[in-house]
């Protein structure tokens, strides 16, 4: 990551940055790609929970609910929605 070998503040990951890569995983179109996108945006949004100098907002509220509706399989959820 630029920011980790630099040190260049202006390209550190912020908020925002979060949200952009969680949208884009919560878009994902190509089937063999889903799980993929989903454990990233999991993964993205473990680590914004974690930071002291920003917290997730409303908008990342709402992207990991698009990740969830258009990346969990219909499948799954009628699974483990009655156990």
């Amino acid at each position: 990551a630029k920011y980790e070998q630099t040190g260049d503040n202006t390209a550190k990951p912020n908020t925002h940055s979060a949200n952009a890569v969680m949208n884009a995983c919560a878009f994902t179109t190509r089937n063999e790609s889903k799980a993929e996108a989903l454990s990233i945006a999991f993964r993205v949004f473990e680590w914004l929970l974690m930071q002291r100098d920003f917290q997730p907002d409303a908008y990342t509220c709402t992207i990991m609910l698009s990740v969830c509706s258009n990346l969990l399989s219909r499948q799954d959820s009628r699974e483990t929605r009655y156990t």
